[in-house]
């Protein structure tokens, strides 16, 4: 070797003088692989100017795909000995300089996908305990966290791979609790559409009882007695109070058209997906609060205000489709809508003028094609009632011009509301 690289020989040369060219499939079982990174490693050295990398060269001799297949199926022997083994060294440079190639390949995440996250986590642990690997099973260790951070993965999950589920009483005594803790905090900071709570997660796990004796059990411990406090409020804050209770105690039961818009509904519905997490056999949702607190009309009435705010209109066309939702659920036909939910049997002739109506409307299209043979019409609703037939008939205007349809101009075929009153016109 001293001599090739004394006569500046290059990697590649050395691949071929080595016979590595003709290894095919086996390359990573051929012991001069070791022979010949060493040599890639010390070149690099001492002409950086002239630097290879190894993987462009074994891509020369192979092509991507085949040398992809090749360093993906360099898989070891699942052993707590992982790290001792030598091999392992060589996969790990070979892994480096493909990434060099390919970034999206880390040694953490392919390791990840052969053993699987909970085995290669206690394999990490064992290497911990070993002077001669604990460094890099450390190293390895925080690429793990970060890698299950970025593929965001439940804090639930997390607390089964660092075996925390099995730890019972002595929970605050394991050295993993507190990583765990973190990884709850960095993720709620990094996706607050998965912000959640310590205590949201552990309550899946223990019991009221077994929560409190937790509890108890680390209070006197000087460095838990700040997790405890911070333990207690939020078993406070989830046991004592329902997401009803805070509706009301955020006056958001008062602001009906304004709710959409206010910085309470987010500091709410966190509160709900937490209180749902820690109460299994309690489930609420926006659309059921919204429906209790405020009534099926009126929360009609601050869907439709809703849709005239660029800002909220979003929010509302998904509240819409959480109602009819609801609606159906609970078996609501749209003869029983019209005359016990929305009451539009009692409108009068003023009926025609009724935002509800369209409202209406678009349920009874949305049950008719969820409901094949039970379909039912506007104009036979309407016809059984009292209401003057020409009245009737001007009701597909009403609804044309209740969805914004009249000053669509030349644009109105592209309009998806149009789609939605020719689907109108069809249920009518």
């Amino acid at each position: 070797l001293q001599y090739w690289l004394d006569n500046k020989k290059t990697p590649a040369d050395v691949f071929k003088l080595l016979e590595l060219s003709k290894a095919g499939d086996n390359l990573l079982d051929n012991p001069q692989v070791s022979t010949w990174l060493s040599y890639v490693a010390d070149f690099k050295k001492k002409t950086p100017r002239k630097s290879q990398e190894s993987i462009p060269i074994l891509t020369t001799h192979y092509g991507d795909e085949a040398l992809s297949k090749i360093l993906l199926e360099a898989k070891q022997t699942p052993s707590d000995k992982l790290l001792d083994n030598p091999q392992f060294a060589t996969w790990l440079s070979y892994v480096d300089d493909f990434n060099w190639k390919d970034p999206r390949i880390s040694r953490i995440s392919v390791m990840a996908r052969y053993y699987g996250d909970e085995t290669l986590t206690k394999m990490l642990f064992e290497a911990m305990k070993t002077p001669s690997t604990a460094n890099i099973a450390a190293k390895f260790h925080e690429e793990q966290i970060q890698l299950w951070l970025n593929t965001q993965k439940s804090p639930g999950d997390v607390f089964k791979f660092l075996s925390l589920n099995k730890a019972d009483e002595k929970l605050f005594d394991n050295p993993q609790f507190m990583t765990w803790v973190k990884y709850v905090d960095d993720l709620s900071k990094g996706y607050s559409d998965k912000k959640t709570t310590v205590m949201s997660v552990l309550a899946t796990h223990y019991n009221n009882d077994g929560l409190v004796k937790l509890l108890e059990s680390a209070r006197n411990a000087p460095r838990s007695s700040k997790l405890v406090k911070r333990l207690e409020a939020e078993q406070k804050w989830l046991t004592k109070e329902t997401p009803d209770d805070l509706f009301k105690r955020l006056k958001l039961d008062k602001m009906e058209n304004d709710v959409l818009i206010s910085p309470q509904l987010k500091t709410w519905i966190n509160y709900m997906k937490e209180y749902n997490a820690a109460n299994p056999k309690y489930q609420t949702t926006l659309i059921g609060t919204m429906a209790a607190n405020y009534g099926n009309v009126k929360l009609v009435k601050v869907r439709d205000e809703a849709m005239k705010v660029k800002g909220t209109a979003s929010t509302a066309k998904k509240l819409q489709s959480e109602l009819f939702q609801r609606w159906v659920q609970k078996g609501w036909a749209p003869n029983y809508i019209f005359q016990s939910v929305l009451h539009l049997d009692e409108a009068g002739d003023k009926i025609f003028t009724n935002p509800l109506v369209v409202t209406w409307g678009k349920y009874l299209s949305a049950f008719n094609r969820d409901n094949l043979g039970k379909e039912t019409t506007v104009w036979t609703k309407l016809a059984a009632t009292d209401y003057d037939p020409d009245d009737v008939i001007r009701i597909p205007g009403e609804a044309f011009s209740k969805m914004g349809l009249t000053n669509a101009g030349d644009d109105l075929l592209a309009n998806p509301q149009f789609v939605n009153w020719i689907q109108y016109l069809d249920d009518f």
